[in-house]
């Protein structure tokens, strides 16, 4: 029987994320089902459904793998809260979204998610260990509104086929963050 430690289980498990993976380079994800992974991968559906319960238990697999990848990306450009929101944070970030454009072109409604912000705000928060505590509430909902509205303009420039240049994108978001927080400090 596989396990999770048996070599074989483990050879099942990154070939199916690594077919869904080639599979959203042509594909929607609404346009993939398991019988057409299944198919693409060589494996049997009882094969599939050991290692996921569906398609979008793959989804937060892949996720999950790409949020560390996307943390390594910030912390080797040496990108951390204080400066996340900068052009070079948003270069990075786009950087990392045109290299997996095809498993975030249909996947972004998810990241903008209130649930899913937050949790990326507090890895990064505690990942930068000279943050002020209180300031934790103040800097949460400015990273929401912010990356909320990035968000969707990377989806629609993933939608384009990333027509505009990685550093053309990351002025105008730098731009709409700092306007942003400029209009936000103009109400208080």
């Amino acid at each position: 029987m596989n396990t999770k430690k048996n070599s074989q289980y483990q050879f099942t498990h990154d070939l199916i994320k690594d077919t869904m993976v080639r599979l959203l380079e042509k594909n929607e994800l609404k346009e993939i089902t398991v019988k057409k992974l299944c198919l693409t991968a060589g494996i049997n559906r009882s094969t599939f459904y050991a290692h996921y319960e569906s398609l979008y238990d793959l989804w937060a697999d892949i996720d999950s793998l790409l949020r560390i990848e996307h943390i390594r990306a910030f912390d080797e450009a040496n990108i951390h809260f204080s400066n996340y929101l900068s052009e070079e944070g948003f270069r990075v970030a786009l950087d990392f979204v045109h290299r997996y454009r095809h498993f975030y072109r249909g996947y972004l409604e998810r990241l903008s998610s209130t649930e899913y912000l937050e949790q990326l705000f507090s890895e990064m928060w505690s990942r930068d260990q000279e943050q002020d505590e209180s300031a934790y509430i103040d800097g949460l909902y400015h990273y929401i509104f912010v990356m909320g509205g990035a968000i969707k303009a990377v989806e629609r420039w993933l939608k384009q086929g990333c027509r505009e240049p990685v550093d053309e994108m990351a002025k105008i978001l730098t731009q709409c963050a700092v306007s942003a927080g400029d209009n936000v400090q103009g109400i208080s």
